[in-house]
């Protein structure tokens, strides 16, 4: 068992203590959000004074990006320990998001492909899980 004391001062530390702060900080800004908003919010970076927020659905970034001169203000005030200049707002879909539709430009790729697609799974344990997410995210495609 590792203890605190052995990770002290090493990257494995450092991580832990950033995400420790990235969940801080969306647990206050999902407090300060409707509620609406606030479930598909989180906080993926701070940096140089900048929050970086992700959404998986482009309206409720929409709504928020309205509300950001305000929520920037109430974070300011808030945090006085986290200086912010601003907040950037990035969308990172969810595959399984039924209200996000494929544009109509991606096309199915074929049966080869996606028989090329199980063989190298095969032969790749560690792509097996990104190759079959793409196999499934074709299929929803095609139908």
């Amino acid at each position: 068992m590792i203890r605190a004391h052995q990770i002290r001062g090493t990257r494995l530390h450092a991580i832990i203590q950033k995400s420790e702060q990235l969940t801080m900080l969306t647990a206050t800004i999902r407090a300060m959000l409707d509620p609406t908003i606030a479930e598909d919010c989180q906080v993926i970076n701070y940096r140089a004074e900048v929050l970086v927020l992700q959404f998986s659905d482009p309206m409720k970034t929409t709504r928020l990006r309205l509300q950001l001169p305000d929520l920037l203000t109430r974070l300011q005030t808030a945090l006085p320990d986290y200086p912010l200049v601003s907040i950037e707002l990035k969308i990172q879909p969810a595959i399984d998001n039924p209200s996000i539709t494929m544009p109509s430009l991606i096309k199915p790729f074929s049966a080869r492909i996606e028989s090329t697609f199980n063989h190298l799974a095969e032969k790749y344990p560690f792509l097996r899980k990104t190759l079959h997410r793409l196999i499934a995210l074709n299929k929803k495609i095609d139908s």
